[in-house]
């Protein structure tokens, strides 16, 4: 009798040799594995991305969500037509408000309302300092949504992120001032919420004026008092 441990010239390392096997077959498993986990992941993300829906999917592909803005739900996109890039804003109509009942059934608009006429309003504007509309406003049962050219984000959320510097910050307030001549001189509105989340950054770091829900025509005899929700009186300024 001999022990299977004793070495033979000549004679291969059987035991030795089955360890090796093993250990390979036992990584190419774990790698396997790994590898299925992974597929397994893309394609759960990808079925999400998919099956994600908005207004305006007839019309744009490639939704990736960027941000909040105001009210609005950013998202980069690219259309059907042309694969041009896009941004999609999104409003869900659970975050609606209603005005206080003390302002009267015929004056009580609701927060869709005001954003539908913020883009009615920008559809009818036209220069290089407003946000440029590509797409009206589109409506389902549970979401309102509108295309617009590509925006990095509103001002308000750029200037937390910390990326903006001197410089841009001086041309910036030199393109608002452009905007709002054009507004007050040409258009004859007065915008009525000119705050840092009305102000959309382009991707060529252009800035562009929007949010013209509490907008009005720049006319002597109106009176600009509002009288909102308090849910939604704080986004509101009245010195533009």
């Amino acid at each position: 009798m001999f022990s299977t441990s004793q070495s033979f010239p000549g004679i291969p390392q059987i035991g030795n040799n089955v360890d090796r096997v093993s250990r390979r077959s036992q990584s190419i498993n774990r790698a396997s594995s790994i590898v299925s986990n992974e597929r397994s992941l893309a394609t759960t993300v990808c079925a999400t991305i998919h099956t994600a829906t908005t207004p305006l999917d007839r019309f744009y592909h490639s939704l990736h969500y960027r941000t909040l803005t105001g009210h609005w739900k950013l998202f980069s996109a690219k259309s059907f037509v042309g694969d041009k890039e896009a941004s999609v804003f999104v409003f869900e109509k659970k975050q609606n408000v209603k005005a206080a009942p003390r302002i009267g059934r015929l004056n009580r608009l609701t927060l869709v309302d005001l954003l539908k006429y913020e883009v009615t309003q920008l559809s009818s504007l036209v220069h290089p300092r407003i946000l440029h509309l590509l797409h009206g406003v589109e409506e389902t049962k549970d979401m309102l949504g509108f295309a617009a050219e590509r925006v990095l984000g509103s001002l308000e959320t750029i200037v937390k992120d910390g990326l903006l510097k001197s410089i841009e910050i001086k041309l910036g307030v030199l393109q608002i001032i452009d905007g709002l001549s054009y507004l007050h001189n040409s258009a004859k509105i007065l915008h009525g919420n000119l705050t840092p989340s009305a102000i959309y950054v382009t991707s060529s770091r252009l800035w562009k004026i929007s949010g013209f829900a509490f907008s009005v025509f720049a006319i002597d005899s109106v009176s600009l008092i509002f009288l909102w929700s308090r849910d939604i009186s704080h986004y509101c300024c009245f010195c533009c």
